[in-house]
């Protein structure tokens, strides 16, 4: 009886850890052979492409595709991507279309925009990367698996339990010093290394969030520190004199910025954890995984597009930042959506450039796919912007009391939507300038 339960047990176990083997295979071998893996997450590509899959990407040069090819592309806006497939090529530019849409893409793709060329795809798994790429999936998968190596262990015993007991002495040490079956081995060797593998990564994970909050720690610190008196400014504190603080914190930027060329500004949300340097970029790839001080982070840094001027003085500016989910960087905008008065308690945010303060007041959030039209910040004139603020305005998820005006600007700060491949965006207009 106790041989056929560790029969059993061993069984499940192997078949539980190949499993698990097998779904982090088409994850991780692709990337070594250099194909990318993006996912699926809406339907403008259906049937063929459906929500939720995984499409692989192989880079190729641009002169190598051709009409009826599906891409995938930069949108040039932060970390977005959209896969689509290409009707028309005229020049350098690539005209795309979602199989599911009525009518082609708006913008043009250019050949410097490509990413790739799809040559496979899998239904369902960017769930399952979703899922094992948060750290509620590692540990459940580092459960799973030391439950499996338990499991193994307990089934030898049993094993060595059921041994016959009218054995020689001779016969016993023989029976001792089988080997085991050298596919177990395998087995518990791999189920080790995957959970090494999975303690590394939650380690990596860990000191990359701490190692973040010490570096923007010291940025406040930095950036509010008034060198006449060398004691920081608390820009909570209601009772510190607004323009003594704002003059502060201009001399500071502009001292740092010698230091620091990428940093154009600071972007704090009063009574939030937004309080962050603003950076920008030759492109809006740099600061997606480095901090403002250039050091490899995947927290990242807040930035402005690379479209926009560094002075804020055009109608409309996206300042991009990731939604950590320790609530860090843009992780907070989330809690407009989540928190029913939060934005009577929070309405306002500054931003501070190299040479002026603006005050901004919120007026709409919601979410948008990565492709949404609010991601283009080429307008020339109010009159080209006024439609798309409508839409703002229409299509917020809460109705504000605030009345915006656009003339003097429109900003927007955009961060990822979970693992749903959206994005979530606040809009805010602005108050005043000085």
């Amino acid at each position: 009886m106790k041989k056929t339960i560790s029969k059993l047990i061993s069984t499940i176990a192997t078949i539980i850890i190949v499993l698990i083997i097998l779904t982090l295979i088409p994850l991780t071998v692709p990337k070594v052979f250099g194909i990318k893996l993006y996912g699926i997450m809406t339907e403008s590509m259906s049937p063929q492409y459906n929500v939720g899959g995984v499409v692989y990407v192989k880079s190729v040069e641009a002169s190598s595709i051709k009409i009826d090819d599906v891409i995938t592309y930069r949108t040039g806006r932060g970390e977005e991507s959209v896969t689509h497939r290409v009707i028309g090529i005229e020049g350098d530019k690539f005209v795309t279309k979602g199989d599911a849409n009525n009518t082609e893409d708006p913008n043009p793709v250019l050949f410097g925009q490509l990413v790739g060329k799809v040559v496979f795809y899998v239904p369902y798994l960017a769930k399952v990367s979703d899922y094992v790429g948060t750290t509620r999936g590692l540990l459940s998968a580092f459960c799973v698996i030391l439950v499996c190596i338990l499991m193994w262990l307990g089934a030898g015993i049993l094993a060595r339990d059921n041994a016959p007991k009218n054995q020689t002495g001779a016969e016993e040490i023989k029976e001792s010093k089988k080997k085991p079956k050298s596919g177990d081995n395998l087995l518990i060797i791999g189920g080790s290394l995957l959970v090494v593998g999975a303690l590394i990564y939650l380690t990596y994970g860990y000191l990359s969030y701490h190692r973040a909050n010490v570096i923007y720690d010291d940025f406040e610190e930095m950036v509010t520190l008034d060198e006449t008196t060398n004691e920081t400014v608390d820009i909570e504190d209601s009772a510190v004199d607004p323009k003594y603080r704002d003059e502060v914190i201009l001399k500071r930027i502009n001292k740092l910025h010698v230091t620091y060329p990428d940093l154009i500004g600071f972007i704090t949300i009063p009574g939030t954890k937004i309080n962050y340097p603003i950076m920008q970029g030759e492109d809006d790839e740099f600061y997606l995984s480095h901090a403002y001080n250039g050091e490899v982070n995947s927290s990242g840094a807040i930035f402005l597009t690379a479209y926009n001027n560094i002075n804020f003085s055009e109608i409309y500016q996206i300042l991009y930042g990731h939604n950590m989910r320790v609530g860090t960087m843009f992780g907070g905008l989330h809690k407009y959506e989540q928190e029913e008065d939060y934005l009577k308690e929070h309405p306002s945010v500054y931003i501070y450039t190299l040479d002026k303060v603006m005050k901004y007041d919120i007026f709409s959030y919601y979410n948008v796919d990565a492709a949404d039209e609010i991601y283009n910040i080429f307008y020339q004139t109010i009159e080209e912007f006024e439609p798309v603020f409508e839409k703002m305005v229409k299509r917020s998820a809460v109705q504000s009391e605030l009345k915006p005006e656009y003339s003097q600007g429109i900003l927007t700060m955009s961060t990822c939507n979970g693992s749903t491949g959206r994005r979530f965006v606040v809009h805010a207009a602005r108050d005043w300038t000085y």
